[in-house]
């Protein structure tokens, strides 16, 4: 079906991806929200359709993305940021690493964290900012998730980012990091670039506030919200300003990886209205989400 789509809207160039944070052994989120899942784009990796630069700081788990061996990519072990030094924590839970401490006042009340926000070494790295870093030219698509440090990213990022199409990131309700920024601040700072919320990805995380547990399982959960991952895509209310190469692209990303084939099919009318494929595009892309639906 993506390989009818991208007939469809007559795709010409790979679609830039570029993934802060790929830690191999996290567990991916997926729209459905399981646990344990392929990244999100590896489809359009896999098909040719995007290319890929990853980085990771944790050099311990670096070997392992490497490992990984997916299509069209490129990795690379440096810890993006602000460009100055920090300290890298490096904590027993490898996706708890962070330039970020581990809020004591946070992990008294969230006793699920504690062991794995344990500071087992701490390293001197030297951070480089999104916008001076040579290997990446053009980011169609961002996928971030750095524990706490994802807005030093998007303010260092302004000239590469100000072109980016779509971006998933990691946002908390509830800081579990010393100075961590919170949901509120990261939204300001995207919606500089022009990009709106669209849609959670999986579910958003949920935890029990201490020192209450339910039946002795500290990993049964109440209400509280922590953190979730989140969508940001360019305004679709403005789509005609856009590019008809950055329209067909937020459409193959939006229908692929997200299921958002409302998104998906605005553009196909926007790229109707601008006489770049056919009326009938709109009954062809009917077939192709009856045959998603069929699949379920």
């Amino acid at each position: 079906m993506i390989d009818k789509l991208v007939e469809l809207i007559k795709l010409d160039n790979k679609i830039n991806i570029v993934d802060i944070g790929a830690n191999p052994l996290l567990d991916h989120k997926s729209t459905t929200g399981k646990i344990g899942v392929e990244p999100i784009y590896k489809k359009l990796l896999n098909l040719g359709y995007a290319e890929l630069i990853a980085f990771e700081a944790n050099e311990n788990v670096y070997p392992d993305l490497l490992k990984q061996n997916i299509k069209n990519s490129k990795y690379y072990n440096y810890t993006v940021g602000d460009g100055s030094i920090k300290k890298l924590n490096l904590c027993r839970g490898s996706g708890m690493t962070s330039t970020l401490k581990p809020s004591k006042k946070s992990m008294d009340v969230f006793r699920i964290y504690q062991k794995s926000a344990e500071i087992i070494k701490t390293i001197d790295v030297q951070t480089k900012k999104l916008d001076e870093i040579e290997e990446v030219k053009n980011i169609d698509y961002l996928k971030i998730d750095i524990q706490g440090g994802e807005l030093d990213v998007f303010i260092n990022g302004k000239k590469k980012l100000s072109k980016t199409l779509l971006i998933q990131t990691e946002v908390s309700f509830i800081n579990l990091y010393e100075n961590e920024p919170s949901f509120g601040e990261v939204d300001i700072e995207l919606r500089k670039h022009g990009l709106v919320p669209h849609c959670f990805v999986g579910d958003v995380s949920r935890n029990i506030i201490g020192p209450m547990v339910i039946n002795n399982n500290l990993f049964k959960s109440l209400n509280q919200i922590v953190q979730a991952d989140i969508v940001y895509v360019k305004d679709f209310r403005n789509l005609y300003e856009l590019k008809i190469d950055e329209i067909k692209k937020i459409c193959l990303i939006a229908h692929t990886c997200y299921k958002s084939w409302d998104l998906a099919y605005k553009c196909i009318k926007v790229l109707i209205d601008k006489e770049y494929i056919s009326f009938k595009a709109i009954k062809e892309y009917h077939k192709i989400i009856s045959n998603e639906l069929t699949k379920k």
